[in-house]
């Protein structure tokens, strides 16, 4: 059954692959969405909490494992689509647990200290964030849409 939510989310995907044009790149990231925490400070120091740091983990070995590639190095307009399991009871349409912008944070990390797909989060220009259950046949994770922005 597709949801409202899941239809927002589509419409919002499809807008962006027609502004973008040929110039779309895509990244799929096959892995269970974690939001991101704010990291914890100590007297011992400065540390993420552990789920969040084994995501980045998992998420970097990811992105180190696709072939070398030049980094786009002007600005750029980016879609991250969050795709997430839905629970067996869950209390919404949508989900609703964390705030969206915290999930985009993992993988435009992830991507950026691969040092292959752009240099610097200071080269989005736009940025647009969905989440939603998975549906039927989808795989929870994260689809990175981008492209090139015309100076």
């Amino acid at each position: 059954m597709t949801t409202t939510i899941s239809k927002h989310c589509k419409s919002v995907r499809d807008w962006f692959v027609r502004k973008a044009g040929a110039g779309l790149v895509k990244y799929w990231l096959d892995l269970t969405p974690v939001p991101a925490a704010r990291p914890r400070v100590t007297k011992r120091g400065t540390y993420y909490p552990k789920k969040y740091e084994e995501f980045r983990k998992v998420s970097k070995s990811i992105v180190d494992a696709w072939p070398d590639n030049i980094p786009h190095e002007g600005p750029i307009s980016v879609l991250v689509e969050t795709i997430i399991a839905k629970p067996k009871k869950p209390s919404k349409d949508y989900p609703s647990r964390s705030d969206v912008d915290n999930y985009a944070k993992g993988p435009l990390d992830a991507l950026v200290k691969s040092g292959k797909v752009w240099g610097d989060d200071r080269q989005i220009v736009s940025l647009f964030i969905t989440k939603r259950y998975a549906e039927e046949g989808d795989v929870e994770g994260f689809l990175v849409h981008w492209f090139p922005v015309e100076e």
